[in-house]
């Protein structure tokens, strides 16, 4: 077993958690360890931290309760990236080859860092990654140590809003750890979920998260397409909240009873919810008026995803069809759904493969990002300090000077995935 330890870090809408794990000699993923809780109130929506002051707490914490699972102490992480403002672009640069030299890393090295290196309007540059290049307008999928006399290199951009990394960085400031690397969830999470078959042939991963569904699109190998749309689970429950019940009763109800399809539901049910109100009557609800409102919602999200893989002009590319994860994925029929309107065949992912046999209680949607980190990790994430056992963590304090100090952070409400024109 590889000796270093990998911790990850996923910030989500609903829960935020943390994870620490060890790759074997075979390369699957052992779990060492996770802590997870729910997401301060409005401190992440979409995937954008606006809150920094009580998500930095809630990371102290819970790094704290992993380093005493692990018993190892924990000094950075890997963090996926998730927010709704980010998207794709394509990018090339070309490099002039001297005579006879041959292309080596350097040199790929170098445009890269010219591709990093552009400059776009209130946006930040999240990740490059290389397609094909052309070696003297012909095409080569690798070109290095190979002679020519220009290279042109072709990239995939994903940018986003700058407030989205600075307000990371503001965290995990705050956090009294430090971040080795962010990655965007499409890399992080088809590490877990994709082979390397899938991603050549072409396929697009689903992921519904609660406060987002991200798509991505893969083929001959490269990330080609991604996009996020900002609605998820959450939004599914607020949905049922029109039930006259309170939220968190719409979460059990969605959980427990919910399914994707209102034509699978064979056998009507009265459910009672109590008013948790002394002298008001439990509501009651069917669980055909829960589908039918999943359903509607499902819809539309998946209608959403349908225009993103018509935009992305890989409509008719996807051979090895659409792989869905993320918790709501859950939801009985959500396959058939997603199939019946995005006209591919889909599975649901699984990160069996990947995990050792002591480990396989984590194969949940839940934990699939979080896994992938640790396959992308390759960094020792645990102090080379000696280990102080038996101390109380040390929590950050919340006081309403730290609050204060915060700068306003928008929302963002202008952009979308969907219809973004700028």
């Amino acid at each position: 077993m590889n000796s270093e330890i990998i911790v990850a870090a996923d910030f989500g809408s609903s829960k935020i958690a943390v994870m620490a794990g060890q790759k074997n000699a075979d390369g699957k993923i052992k779990v060492l360890g996770v802590e997870q809780d729910q997401t301060p109130v409005d401190s992440i929506r979409s995937g954008l931290i606006i809150k920094p002051s009580d998500v930095s707490y809630k990371i102290n914490t819970l790094m704290k309760l992993l380093e005493n699972r692990i018993q190892k102490p924990i000094s950075k992480f890997y963090i996926n990236l998730n927010a709704h403002s980010m998207r794709t672009c394509k990018a090339s640069t070309t490099q002039t080859i001297e005579s006879g030299k041959e292309i080596d890393q350097a040199i790929l090295d170098k445009m890269l860092m010219s591709v990093k290196q552009t400059e776009i309007s209130n946006r930040h540059i999240l990740h490059v990654t290389p397609q094909e290049y052309q070696l003297d307008t012909e095409p080569i999928k690798d070109p290095l140590n190979s002679i020519g006399s220009q290279l042109i290199g072709n990239y995939v951009i994903t940018i986003g809003k700058t407030e989205i990394l600075d307000n990371i960085q503001k965290s995990v400031d705050r956090s009294g750890y430090t971040s080795e690397e962010c990655i965007i969830s499409p890399l992080a999470t088809s590490m877990a979920l994709l082979s390397d078959t899938e991603k050549e042939l072409g396929c697009l991963l689903l992921d519904f998260g609660a406060g987002t569904t991200s798509l991505s699109i893969f083929k001959d190998g490269y990330l080609r397409h991604f996009a996020i749309i900002p609605f998820g689970g959450k939004h599914i429950t607020s949905d049922l909240k029109d039930l006259n019940i309170r939220e968190q009763d719409a979460e059990k109800l969605k959980v427990l009873k919910g399914a994707a399809r209102t034509i699978d539901i064979k056998k009507s049910l009265k459910i009672q919810v109590p008013s948790n109100i002394e002298g008001i009557e439990p509501q009651v609800v069917s669980n055909k008026d829960i589908a039918i409102i999943i359903e509607a919602r499902l819809r539309e999200i998946l209608n959403f995803v349908k225009e993103q893989i018509k935009k992305s002009g890989y409509a008719d590319k996807l051979g090895a069809g659409i792989v869905i994860t993320g918790g709501a994925s859950q939801l009985e029929g959500l396959d058939t759904l997603s199939s019946e309107i995005l006209e591919y065949n889909v599975r649901k992912g699984s990160c069996e493969n990947i995990l050792d046999k002591e480990s396989a209680e984590y194969n949940l949607p839940e934990y699939t990002s979080l896994i992938g980190l640790m396959l992308y990790g390759k960094a020792n994430c645990i102090s080379s300090a000696k280990n102080e056992q038996g101390k109380k963590p040390k929590l950050p304090r919340k006081n309403i000077f730290g609050r204060v100090s915060d700068k306003m952070v928008s929302l963002f409400d202008d952009e979308s995935p969907i219809n973004d024109k700028k």
